[in-house]
């Protein structure tokens, strides 16, 4: 592949990633909205916890629970230290409810049911 072609490759790669990543805004936002939602940030705030137990606090079920924490992790949400051992991040500590600069009320706003139809 010449200078020029080897270019243009690049730059459609780097095109099409640009957009897959704006494609996947509403569902960031819903995930960010469902864990705050169960009250991720909040359970966390008081240091690590295994998935059983953010589980169990949530009364949500485990395996779908993982792949929320996978997501989360992905975007820098939360943290896993160990196998399915979690933490919160600077970022999770931004959507606990109770901080002044929350961005709780907000996250609840967006990914919201309201949204969907649209």
């Amino acid at each position: 592949m010449d200078k020029k072609n080897d270019d243009r490759f690049t730059g459609a790669v780097f095109a099409n990633l640009a957009i897959l990543e704006k494609l996947q805004g509403f569902w960031m936002a819903r995930a960010i909205h469902v864990a705050v939602w169960l009250g991720l940030p909040n359970l966390l705030a008081n240091g690590p916890k295994k998935l059983s137990e953010l589980a169990s606090d949530t009364h949500s079920d485990e395996p779908a629970l993982s792949r929320l924490l996978r997501c989360l992790k992905h975007f820098g949400i939360i943290t896993e230290i160990s196998l399915e051992f979690y933490s919160s991040t600077s970022l999770s500590e931004r959507l606990q409810r109770d901080r002044s600069d929350s961005l709780y009320w907000l996250s609840m706003l967006y990914g919201d049911q309201w949204q969907l139809p649209a």
